[in-house]
């Protein structure tokens, strides 16, 4: 026991606990650090995210730079050709194609004119037989009406045989 008496005041108990501070401070410490690294390393995630969408961005607009690049050629294509033809038909020819394509509107617009007034005519020549109907309807019941009139006119004008 003696021993044990003199080993336990040889301990620097104040110096343990100071190392003991310490330990959790840098304990503390390192988890900050760790959960600062967590953050870096998932900000360096967004980035690389970020990095590629940049990438598959910047490839999308040079495909479209491209295609515009090839319709404006495709354009250029195209209006040389109007000038070609344009240059190749003479005036007076151009001017009666103009003519001929109004007159083509303007038969165009008649066609549709006279498709009108056939549907008109033929729903009035529907209504005409529709009303003819209703008047011989009419007549018969005009016909029973007035014989039935006039045989109640008869019969109180007669004397009873």
């Amino acid at each position: 026991m003696e021993k044990l008496k003199s080993f336990l005041t040889t301990i620097d108990r104040k110096k343990i606990k100071d190392l003991y501070q310490q330990k959790q401070s840098l304990q503390t410490i390192n988890h900050n650090l760790d959960s600062q690294i967590a953050k870096l390393e998932q900000e360096q995630s967004q980035l690389d995210t970020y990095k590629l969408q940049k990438e598959k961005i910047k490839s999308y607009l040079e495909h479209i730079s491209n295609q515009q690049q090839e319709l404006e050629n495709e354009l250029l294509h195209y209006k040389q050709i109007y000038t070609d033809l344009s240059a190749k038909i003479p005036a007076s020819d151009y001017e009666r194609l103009v003519v001929i394509e109004q007159s083509a509107k303007l038969l165009e617009q008649n066609s549709l004119y006279i498709q009108n007034l056939v549907n008109d005519y033929k729903s009035s020549q529907i209504q005409v037989l529709q009303l003819k109907e209703e008047e011989k309807i009419v007549n018969k019941l005009y016909q029973i009406f007035s014989k039935d009139l006039l045989l109640l006119i008869l019969e109180d004008s007669l004397p009873t045989l």
